[in-house]
């Protein structure tokens, strides 16, 4: 980096755009909001001196941005989305979009087996909605209680056998798109009760179908 806050070398073959406070910025492209956040707080934090704000593009990012400033010498910030081929490399090919609808909790309590684990119950929630499986949010065990602790009327209600454990289950569900009904969100719930719960009584929230 050279003492004027340029790059010592090339890192991209996007033009370069030099401004100066209240000259134009350039398009930021993904995630223009944020960048121009950054940029608006680095002109106001050094009133007066010269930036340059440029589009970039990252051999493993997508279009991002980034700001050299020549009050600290130097890169201010660079910023981007990661590439899809970054995250596999990364083993977070099963990254998913975050949902924006409302949620819709549903709290079951089932019987299991005593050495199931919330991760266990988690990956059967998510195998039991199949292709609605991204509507699942999280997955958090409130309580468990062993059989042999829970009183003489919930081991009726569960149906649950001496060697299982009684345990809450709060699912939330979101779907990416829509906001769930009730109708829908119980029957979601309904599979999810059935993968879960072992006991020899079940406990419906919608009618079978």
């Amino acid at each position: 980096m050279g003492s004027q806050g340029r790059p010592a070398g090339p890192r991209s073959a996007t033009p370069r755009r030099t401004t100066g406070p209240g000259g134009e910025l350039p398009d930021p492209g993904q995630g223009g909001n944020a960048i121009q956040l950054l940029v608006d707080a680095a002109v106001a934090l050094t009133p007066g001196r010269p930036y340059r704000s440029e589009p970039r593009l990252h051999p493993g990012r997508t279009p991002g941005g980034r700001l050299l400033g020549r009050r600290v010498g130097g890169e201010v910030w660079e910023c981007g989305l990661a590439h899809p081929a970054v995250l596999e490399a990364a083993g977070l090919a099963g990254w998913r979009p975050v949902s924006a609808m409302p949620p819709v909790r549903r709290d079951l309590s089932v019987a299991v087996q005593a050495d199931d684990t919330v991760e266990d119950l988690g990956d059967r929630v998510r195998d039991a909605l199949g292709p609605d499986a991204d509507a699942v949010g999280e997955v958090t065990v409130l309580a468990e209680t062993p059989a042999d602790r829970l009183p003489a009327a919930a081991v009726a209600r569960l149906g649950i056998d001496p060697d299982q454990k009684n345990v809450l289950v709060r699912v939330v569900l979101r779907h990416l798109e829509r906001t769930l009904t009730d109708e829908e969100a119980n029957r979601m719930r309904d599979r999810i009760y059935a993968a879960l719960h072992r006991g020899g009584a079940q406990r419906w929230a919608a009618r079978p179908g």
